[in-house]
C-alpha cells in the first residue's frame, strides 16, 4: 500500500512538468470524437447490462424505486428511468477552483440496460464544451452520486461558474447514496467507501482495478508525457463506479421493500438497529415492529429502547412497555415507572420506591445494570433530578 507521501506527490506540479507535450489521440484508449457545435468532444459510450447482477442480488424490478423514495424524502413521481447517475474523476480531492474533472461520467436507464457516457477532457480548453453538453441532462433528470453532496456537486457548481456556462440547476435536489448507505451499514464494515460496499454488499469483484488515489497521476502523465497505457483501466474503473451507483440504488430499494413487508429476518442485525434509529418519526408503526423484532437486544440500544417506550405510551399500550421497564431496571426505566405510578396510578409510595431504587444505582456510579461507570457530572445531574422528584412525592404523600 502506498504511503500518504506517495499519494500526495502525484499532485505536485513543477514548472518543467507543465511544458507542452504532444499527446496521442484519446482514440487510442477507446474514445470517439463527436462534434458538438463548433467543438469536438471525446466520448466513450457503452452499455452495462443490469439484469445479470440484479437477478443475482434478488432485485425483481429495474424500474421501480418507490420504497427508496419513501424512506429518503423523494417525491413519489421519481422513477429509476428519471435518474442520472453521475461520477467524476478529478485532478485532486479538493472542490476548489484549481481542481478539474478530467473525466465526466453519466449513466441513464434504457430498459434493463444502463447507457453510460464518459467525456474525456484531453485538453483543459475542452471543459466548457463538456459542461454545455451535460447541462440539459442535469436539468431533465435527478442526479445520483456517492458522496456527491460534499464533492461532485460542489465541484460541478464551481466548474460551471468558472467557465460561465449557464444551465446547471444549482438548487435542484440530488440523491447522495452515501447517506442512506451509511445509515444502514454503519458499524458492519470497516468503512462505507463505495468500493467496500460494492464488494461486501453487492458482491462485485473488480479484476486488475486501478486504485482511486492513483488516477490523478495517470491523467498528469497523459498531459505531461502523452502516456496512455494506464488510461484504459481508468476508463473501466470510472465506468464501473457509474454502474455500481445504479445497482446500489436498486439494492437499497429492495432492502426498504423488505423492511416495509416486515421481512426483518432477511437483514443483518446491526442494519435493523441502524434503520430503526431513523424510523421513529418517519414511520412509528414500522419502528415499533422493528424494535420488537430486536427482542432483548433492544435493552442494549438505549435510544431505540427509550423511543420504543415513548411510542408505546403514545399508542396507549402501557402494559407492554411497563413490563419492559421492569425487566430493564435502568435509571431511565425506574424514572418512567415512577412517573407512571405518580401520574397514572396515583400511587405515590410506589413512585417513591422506584426513585429510591434509582438513587441507589446512581450512588454506585451507574445508570443501567451491568453498565459502565458514569462520570461524576452525569451522576450529579441525575441525582439532583431524582431528589427534586422525591421531595415532591413526599409532599404529596
Amino acid at each position: 500500500m502506498a504511503s500518504l507521501r506517495d499519494r500526495l506527490n502525484i499532485y505536485k506540479h513543477k514548472k518543467e512538468d507543465r511544458e507542452d507535450t504532444p499527446r496521442p489521440s484519446p482514440a487510442g484508449f477507446g474514445a470517439e470524437k463527436i462534434n458538438e457545435g463548433e467543438a469536438a468532444l471525446w466520448r466513450i459510450a457503452s452499455t452495462y447490462d443490469l439484469s445479470g447482477p440484479a437477478e443475482r442480488l434478488g432485485i425483481l424490478s429495474t424500474s421501480d424505486i418507490a420504497a427508496f423514495a419513501r424512506h429518503n424524502g423523494m417525491g413519489p413521481g421519481v422513477g429509476f428511468d428519471d435518474l442520472l447517475f453521475v461520477d467524476l474523476e478529478t485532478t485532486s480531492l479538493s472542490t476548489a477552483a484549481g481542481s478539474y474533472a478530467f473525466l465526466f461520467g453519466v449513466g441513464t436507464a434504457r430498459g434493463k440496460d444502463l447507457f453510460i457516457e464518459q467525456y474525456f477532457m484531453s485538453d483543459y480548453a475542452e471543459e466548457a464544451e463538456i459542461l454545455r453538453k451535460l447541462a440539459p441532462l442535469f436539468q431533465k433528470r435527478t442526479a445520483v452520486t456517492y458522496n456527491g453532496k460534499s464533492f461532485d456537486i460542489p465541484l460541478l457548481k464551481t466548474r460551471y461558474r468558472i467557465n460561465r456556462v449557464p444551465g446547471f440547476p444549482v438548487d435542484k435536489k440530488t440523491i447522495d447514496l452515501l447517506h442512506p448507505t451509511r445509515a444502514i451499514f454503519k458499524s458492519i464494515y470497516e468503512n462505507c467507501a463505495l468500493g467496500t460496499i460494492e464488494q461486501n454488499v453487492l458482491g462485485l469483484e473488480r479484476e486488475k482495478d486501478i486504485p482511486s488515489w492513483l488516477i490523478p497521476e495517470v491523467y498528469f502523465s497523459y498531459q505531461k508525457h502523452g502516456e496512455t497505457a494506464r488510461m484504459g483501466p481508468v476508463i473501466e474503473h470510472h465506468r464501473q463506479d457509474i454502474a455500481t451507483l445504479a445497482l446500489l440504488i436498486l439494492f437499497l430499494n429492495r432492502l426498504y421493500e423488505q423492511i416495509e413487508s416486515r421481512r426483518f429476518d432477511a437483514l443483518h442485525r446491526q442494519s435493523i438497529v441502524n434503520i430503526a434509529r431513523g424510523l421513529y418519526r418517519r414511520d412509528p408503526a414500522l419502528f415499533i415492529d422493528m424494535a420488537r423484532f430486536l427482542g432483548d437486544d433492544m435493552f442494549h440500544e438505549r435510544r431505540i429502547f427509550k423511543r420504543f417506550g415513548a411510542a408505546m405510551k403514545r399508542l396507549g399500550r402501557r402494559d407492554e412497555v411497563l413490563a419492559l421497564w421492569k425487566k430493564d431496571g435502568s435509571v431511565y426505566s425506574l424514572e418512567e415507572l415512577a412517573k407512571h405510578s405518580e401520574h397514572i396510578d396515583k400511587d405515590f409510595r410506589s413512585a417513591l420506591m422506584h426513585c429510591e431504587a434509582a438513587m441507589a444505582m446512581l450512588e454506585s456510579g451507574l445508570i443501567a445494570q451491568n453498565g459502565k461507570l458514569q462520570d461524576a457530572d452525569t451522576i450529579a445531574a441525575q441525582i439532583r433530578r431524582f431528589e427534586a422528584r422525591m421531595a415532591r412525592l413526599r409532599r404529596r404523600m
